[in-house]
């Protein structure tokens, strides 16, 4: 993925039907000048038009990111925003490796809300 908005990413957004998503694998990419390499975000809200107030009723489980090397067009690299009544579970961060492409810095990895998180060998 080369100079686009998001890489590998998961959206919910509240007022949402109820439902589960589980066993989402993200492996072996390159992302160049990505703005959002990675990002799980269960309070997405396209148009203004959710019910800001409610959570994501959407179940999010086993969900990994491996081998995702590259760079960031901004310092926000890995943003991670789950439902806080229903957690994301078992998300693992592996083998990352992302720099930033722009000015300014360092790279930031953003977590909000409860999470089940594993990761290692995570270097930004």
């Amino acid at each position: 993925m080369t100079n686009t908005s998001n890489g590998v990413r998961i959206k919910t957004w509240p007022g949402a039907e109820p439902g589960t998503c589980s066993n989402i694998h993200f492996e072996d990419i390159t992302v160049t000048n990505v703005s959002s390499p990675i990002i799980i975000h269960q309070k997405y809200c396209p148009w203004n038009k959710c019910k800001i107030n409610e959570e994501s009723k959407v179940k999010l489980s086993n969900i990994s990111f491996k081998n995702i090397h590259g760079t960031s067009s901004r310092p926000e690299a890995v943003k991670i925003i789950c439902s806080a009544t229903l957690p994301c579970e078992n998300v693992e961060l592996a083998d990352i490796e992302i720099t930033h492409s722009g000015p300014t810095g360092p790279l930031k990895l953003r977590m909000v809300d409860r999470l089940d998180l594993q990761y290692h060998n995570v270097r930004m």
